[in-house]
């Protein structure tokens, strides 16, 4: 069971800190687990996200279900009023049977562009493209 303490979203210390933030051009939060995973009995990554106000970048995991999985989860976020901002293709296996048809459906039906495809154990950095984060 979740410990009842909620979230103080006016506290200094829960948002970045102001110093990193003005000497970066870019900040990414990562989240937890998906959209709906609860952080406490009455709140969850979604109200989080909602009390921060940022962009959302959705990371699909390469596996059976995540066409269906990822669709769900793009539109809860629209649904939300939060802007997507991209999403990442993230090979969680060695060996993902379908992962090319499977970017391919979800470049076709997630109205975002996919920012990386990321090989298992292969970090992120190396495939990110922010440049789409910016494009028009």
């Amino acid at each position: 069971m979740f410990k009842t303490r909620k979230l103080d979203y006016s506290s200094e210390s829960f948002y970045t800190d102001a110093k990193y933030e003005a000497n970066s051009d870019y900040c990414i939060i990562e989240g937890v687990g998906g959209w709906q995973v609860p952080l406490n009995e009455t709140e969850t990554v979604e109200d989080l996200a909602l009390a921060l106000n940022l962009p959302v970048i959705l990371v699909v995991g390469l596996r059976l279900g995540c066409i269906n999985h990822a669709l769900l989860t793009a539109k809860a976020i629209q649904d939300s009023g939060l802007i997507l901002a991209g999403w990442v293709a993230n090979h969680c296996h060695t060996n993902s049977d379908n992962a090319d048809e499977m970017i391919e459906t979800l470049k076709q039906r997630i109205n975002t562009p996919c920012l990386a495809t990321v090989n298992y154990m292969e970090q992120i950095e190396k495939t990110l493209d922010i440049a789409k984060l910016t494009e028009p």
